[in-house]
């Protein structure tokens, strides 16, 4: 398996110049500036667009739109990233699927998923 990690893009994605293949990619934190969902929505676009199988975005303290409209976020990402709201606490224990929280005062999570 092969894990591609990219951190602190802040809006400035379209800025890499390639990303590597691979089966998991994991965005770690800012994508936003300023954490408007107006910032997030170019950014999901992009991770929609990327062809890795398995993709996870983990809201960092740039992201303040997971926090102040975490519906809204969440759906802008759509059902191709995995996000760690998408289902339940109580459902996460009965998957593979695990959440720990990663940010003091924030609801953001970090997901760990077993192939």
């Amino acid at each position: 398996m092969r894990i591609v990690a990219v951190a602190d893009t802040h809006t400035f994605h379209d800025d890499l110049r390639s990303v590597p293949v691979g089966d998991v990619f994991v965005h770690a934190g800012d994508l936003c500036r300023g954490g408007r969902l107006e910032e997030l929505r170019p950014a999901a676009a992009w991770l929609r667009s990327l062809p890795h199988r398995h993709k996870i975005v983990v809201a960092g303290n740039h992201d303040w739109c997971f926090v102040r409209e975490p519906q809204a976020a969440i759906e802008m990402l759509g059902p191709e990233v995995f996000n760690g709201r998408q289902m339940p606490m109580s459902d996460r224990a009965r998957t593979s699927r695990s959440a720990i929280p990663v940010s003091t005062g924030a609801s953001v999570f970090a997901e760990t998923i077993n192939f």
